[in-house]
């Protein structure tokens, strides 16, 4: 493969006044000021991004000019490293200082009028969360959308299990240096193996200091046990409103729903959720995917056509909590894909219950597209299979992006008759089953090693046998967790599963290249009985659910 080459930076919009803004350490980040008509100062809105804020990746453009509509100064700036900043290109490190003396900057500006809120998704709605952290008394609101600050736990590993496709794909687009490249990861040779080796398929000799860093700090070293980089803490300790916006299909719906429950708990300010049925490039569900998007190709009128959805409930909320206008939109929002939009004053809503799904028939897991089954009772009597895991020959997760779950979802028949894939699937429910809430499995598993890795993946499997995956996840654990389930947790979401479709989970020790293929090790899973392995729902149909309190996941 031909090294790749940097993508051209965006032209500077000449709406927007260009500033390089000093930090404490004198390197000067490049802002864009734009600001609405009439005479000020205004309420103001930040973002700070590394995706080039002149580009059409995060639409900045068009954000800008529908904030100013709506009377704010929106104010956009790259961050250290990145687009037309200076610095050293470095993901997470910089953004808590950075954050707060560019807050310092705002906070004396004539045209600001000293009540500002940030605004932005992924490595953008961190950069939020790294601001809080800093608690400048002019930060008056957030509004994370589809991101996570819990930077160990969840943006480069999954319950200890090393992710490996989405963030070596996004150093590789992002963190070589002030541009971008537009790599995704089926762009990379993932048969290459060692991360540098992938790397410098596509950049050659160039490093990505992120990636160095990230390698040089296992998810127990205790840089990422200091905000902004621990979600618990930082969310905990939040003193201002937010907002959480994110998505069932989202790769960071984890920690999205982790950060809520924590700021839910400690924060004294006014915490709402809102969760749509979109994956991370905001893509809907819908029963013909559209295939990858391509947000260089979207044109213009659309993006500008889709500013009321994507803006409207921010807008909603500064106008409450900026202005004083108002209240601001309930507590909890929700909605299914295809659905209507509901509301409630907590999550899970109201009325749910747990619906424990136990894995049943192990020995016909491997056997046919079905393998065994998930019933409501468990077997009376133990019973275990057994697998090779090789990580030279592991499990395929099948994303074509992870990104885009929703717009080129995984075809999981394609691993049917894999001895090292366990599948277990339900009966047809007739009525259709209602998800809302958390979703884990509890997992009874031995290991030849002295410390394993299991995956786990929920599909929603039609009449025709046609699948759709609904959830995915991972856990290291010891060696042997009979007696002791390890559970996985696999997020929350909430989906309609419709009459006459099954639910099926597979479970592996491996699923690559998402996660990091552990060393080799004879497995066993245990089923039925007591101690048995199992599927935990939280549904609102409430004929199909067990009784009892709902447990939050930590």
């Amino acid at each position: 493969m031909s090294v790749a080459r940097p993508l051209p930076l965006g032209p500077l919009d000449p709406r927007a006044d260009q500033v390089m803004v000093g930090m404490r350490d004198g390197v000067r980040l490049a802002t864009d000021v734009y600001l609405p008509a009439g005479r000020g100062p205004f309420p103001t809105i930040l973002t700070r991004l590394p995706y080039d804020k002149t580009g059409r990746d995060c639409f900045i453009p068009w954000v800008a000019a529908y904030m100013n509509e709506h009377g704010y100064a929106f104010v956009a700036q790259d961050t250290r490293g990145k687009g037309r900043s200076e610095g050293a290109t470095l993901a997470f490190v910089n953004e808590l200082a950075d954050g707060y003396d560019c807050l310092d900057w705002l906070a004396g500006a004539a045209w600001c009028d000293g009540a500002i809120g940030m605004w932005g998704e992924s490595y953008f709605g961190f950069t939020q969360w790294a601001a809080a952290a800093g608690r400048h008394p002019a930060l008056r609101a957030i509004v994370p959308r589809n991101t996570t600050a819990d930077i160990a736990g969840d943006w480069l590993h999954r319950q200890g299990v090393p992710r490996l496709a989405f963030p070596l794909a996004w150093a590789a687009d992002t963190w070589i240096d002030n541009h971008m490249y537009g790599i995704v990861a089926a762009d990379l040779d993932w048969s290459a193996g060692d991360p540098a080796d992938v790397l410098a398929g596509v950049h050659g000799d160039r490093r990505s200091a992120s990636v160095d860093h990230w390698r040089a700090n296992p998810p127990d070293s205790p840089v990422w046990g200091r905000p902004p980089f621990c979600a618990d803490q930082v969310a905990a300790g939040l003193r201002i409103p937010a907002l959480h916006l994110g998505g069932w299909f989202d790769i960071f719906r984890r920690g999205q729903m982790r950060a809520w429950r924590s700021a839910r708990r400690g924060s004294p300010a006014p915490q709402l959720l809102m969760m749509d049925a979109v994956d991370h490039a905001h893509v809907g569900w819908s029963e013909e995917p559209p295939g990858p998007v391509d947000l260089h190709a979207i044109p213009s009128a659309e993006i500008e056509a889709f500013m009321p959805e994507y803006l409207d409930p921010t807008l909603a909320f500064y106008d409450a909590v900026l202005r004083g206008a108002g209240p601001a939109v309930p507590t909890v929002r929700w909605r299914a894909g295809g659905g209507e939009w509901q509301s409630d004053e907590s999550w899970p809503p109201t009325g749910a219950a747990t619906l424990r799904l136990e894995l049943a028939d192990a020995g016909a897991a491997t056997a046919g597209p079905d393998g065994g089954g998930l019933c409501p009772r468990a077997d009376a009597s133990p019973a275990t299979v057994s697998w090779a895991h090789d990580p030279g020959s592991p499990v395929p997760s099948l994303y074509v992006d992870e990104l885009q779950a929703l717009a080129a979802p995984p075809d999981d028949r394609l691993s049917a008759g894999r001895s090292d894939l366990l599948r277990f699937t339900s009966d047809a429910f007739p009525a259709g089953l209602r998800i809302a809430g958390p979703a884990r499995v509890r997992v009874a598993t031995t290991a030849s090693t002295s410390t394993a890795a299991t995956t786990a993946k929920l599909i929603d499997v039609g009449p025709d046998g046609a699948t759709r995956r609904l959830l995915d996840g991972a856990a290291a654990h010891p060696a042997d967790t009979r007696g002791c389930p390890v559970t996985i947790d696999l997020g929350d979401l909430a989906h309609d599963l419709a009459p006459g479709h099954r639910l099926r989970l597979e479970v592996a020790a491996s699923s690559y290249p998402q996660f990091l293929p552990q060393q080799a090790a004879e497995r066993t899973l245990l089923a039925g009985g007591p101690d048995g392995s199992a599927l935990e729902l939280t549904v609102l149909n409430s004929r199909s659910a067990s009784t009892g309190r709902i447990e939050e996941p930590r």
